[in-house]
């Protein structure tokens, strides 16, 4: 799973996800996200910029 939240913590973005997928963000603002990852007990995370 992929889980996008804002900066309020609000979730922006949540979709099922494979192995290697390219991930489309064009309705997100202008904003700082933190894009999560997670599969089983596992999780990654990594700050997220969106410019205009």
């Amino acid at each position: 799973m992929i889980f996008v939240p804002n900066s309020m913590g609000q979730l922006v973005l949540s979709r099922q996800a494979g192995a290697a997928q390219e991930l489309a963000l064009p309705a997100l603002p202008a904003g700082v996200y933190l894009l999560e990852a997670r599969s089983g007990s596992r999780r990654a995370s990594t700050r997220l910029v969106v410019a205009e």
